[in-house]
């Protein structure tokens, strides 16, 4: 339905461009510009959308348009690294990382930080993502900035299993995550990954039946339009690493 309704804003986000153009109101021509391309992006239009993002960054760096500029750079992240171009996502992430450093903006830094550290670990670099993810809990801690808290603590337990075997930070982890799942906001906003992380912090517990149903649960909440796309590498690793748990080495042949 959410998606559905994003197509029916398509001519009112066309109606509002055109009277901003009159005004020659560039900001909200951006602002407008910059609907408009997330909506394309939930109809799987990645290509375009790339396109319009680099045309609202010229916009924003010419009428200097900090925060905005960050934000769209947040948004060119994603979609590079949608297209498997890491270097451009890496780049517009540590960007956006000065930027919201310069606006002291809190909810910013964390989740800039969350792009930086999912796109080292697509990139093989775990331990750089550790420290990210580390810093950004630190940050978000300072303030008490819970959803920060989950963010980072989604990528840490990810990594968990994979990196070293920490039972007591894994521990933490899967009782921080647990609780943050009631809260609606949270869970709203990372369905998907939330047990995504709790399956990997179960895996570096040996905990082979939770992770099951936990990795089970993962892919019944990932939304359909927005792929998981920074937690693909982890699921397919991971549903390999079960299926030779279960006995089924063409199964984890194909998943790897």
């Amino acid at each position: 339905q959410l998606w559905e309704e994003n197509e029916t804003s398509t001519p009112y986000c066309d109606e509002a461009y055109e009277l901003y153009e009159q005004l020659d109101d560039r900001f909200y021509m951006s602002e407008v510009m910059l609907l408009q391309a997330l909506n394309k992006r939930s109809q799987g239009k990645i290509n375009e959308v790339y396109v319009m993002l680099n045309q609202i960054l010229e916009i924003k760096l010419e009428i200097n348009d900090l925060n905005g500029t960050g934000w769209v750079r947040f948004n060119l992240g994603i979609i590079a690294a949608q297209l498997r171009d890491y270097d451009t996502a890496l780049h517009n992430a540590k960007q956006g990382i000065e930027i919201m450093r310069r606006l002291k903006t809190m909810y910013g830094l964390v989740t800039f930080s969350n792009l930086l550290s999912w796109t080292a670990l697509i990139k093989g670099n775990l331990t750089e993502t550790r420290d990210i993810a580390q810093r950004s809990l630190t940050w978000a801690k300072e303030k008490n900035y819970q959803m920060g808290i989950v963010q980072a603590l989604t990528v840490l337990g990810t990594i968990i299993g994979i990196l070293e075997k920490d039972t007591e930070i894994a521990q933490e982890i899967v009782h921080t995550l647990r609780k943050a799942s009631q809260n609606v906001i949270a869970y709203a906003t990372f369905p998907g990954q939330i047990e995504l992380c709790l399956a990997m912090t179960a895996l570096s517990l040996n905990d082979y039946e939770t992770t099951k149903a936990e990795f089970v649960n993962c892919m019944k909440l990932f939304p359909p339009v927005y792929e998981p796309l920074f937690s693909m590498v982890v699921i397919f690793a991971l549903k390999a690493l079960l299926d030779a748990y279960d006995g089924q080495p063409e199964q984890e042949i194909k998943w790897l």
